[in-house]
């Protein structure tokens, strides 16, 4: 089961040269092949961009995720502590730990 949150919000200062954006997501697992705390992921973003000029901004994206509960380990044998993962699994690490922050920056020029 996911959960999840949007929140947009327009503020008025120098850095509102775009919208900023929260996110929060839930994900539980099911209990299941003797797991009776199965995995949970609690997951924030933001974003934010600040526009320099008509053609160039700079923007930030961070990310959050805090796991607890018990998941399969690799092979599907053994049960492990849940770990934490920025993004989808399939393309980022995931944490030694039960959380994990991931933190990008950038600066746009559109042509």
């Amino acid at each position: 089961m996911t959960m999840a949150g949007l929140l947009p919000w327009r503020h008025r200062s120098a850095c509102s040269g775009g919208v900023p954006v929260a996110a929060y997501a839930y994900t539980a697992a099911t209990k299941a092949n003797t797991i009776t705390d199965a995995a949970r992921y609690n997951q924030i973003s933001a974003s934010q961009f600040y526009s320099l000029s008509k053609r160039t901004g700079l923007y930030s994206v961070e990310g959050y995720t805090r796991a607890s509960g018990k998941t399969l380990g690799s092979g599907g044998t053994s049960v492990i502590n849940a770990t934490a993962t920025v993004g989808d699994g399939s393309n980022s690490t995931p944490s030694s730990s039960r959380s994990q922050v991931a933190v990008a920056v950038g600066m746009i020029a559109k042509f």
